[in-house]
């Protein structure tokens, strides 16, 4: 696959039809909608899960996280609600918010996942205290330290709370 200069300026194609006597047509197309006619194409919700980490390792969060969101959408269409798959995503995707300084929606990317994960796993399997951490850690982010000792409480090893100021968190470019 080849690689495009992250330029935000449009890419103009123009083709020449001589057939029956057209004239020629320009198509102006962005940068972006050109660069996705190379990208791979998802069928199932294991592709949009290889794709998703695949634009993530090179960088390109915005992509990965709309192939979380395209994955979950999926996973909520053939399999239901509370499905793994719609908390395996959600999941991702929120640490890929949180990454962002997207806390908002991280938070209830955090508290999808951890909804599903306590119904399937139970309360205390390492998957979800692991959760449970990570949505204590966007809680108390977005200034809810009362809801973050909720959602900790009856863990060993609590974290102690963190003074942030919401300028300490920058957004990844």
């Amino acid at each position: 696959m080849a690689e495009f200069p992250s330029l935000k300026v449009s890419l103009v194609l123009v083709a020449t039809f001589a057939l029956s006597g057209c004239s020629a047509v320009t198509d102006y197309v962005s940068m972006d909608r050109a660069k996705s006619w190379y990208e791979k194409k998802c069928e199932t919700f294991e592709d949009y899960m290889a794709a998703a980490q695949e634009v993530s390792n090179k960088g390109n969060y915005t992509r990965a996280m709309q192939y979380y969101k395209d994955g979950r959408a999926l996973a909520v269409v053939l399999y239901g609600e509370s499905d793994g798959r719609v908390a395996t995503s959600s999941s991702s995707l929120a640490h890929l918010e949180e990454n962002a300084g997207n806390f908002t929606d991280a938070e209830s990317d955090y508290k999808k996942a951890l909804e599903i994960d306590k119904k399937i796993l139970g309360w205390d399997k390492p998957e979800t205290v692991e959760l449970r951490r990570d949505l204590a850690r966007v809680l108390r982010v977005l200034y809810k330290e009362d809801e973050a000792k909720q959602v900790l409480a009856g863990l060993k090893d609590v974290p102690a709370p963190v003074v942030h100021s919401r300028s300490s968190h920058s957004r990844r470019k």
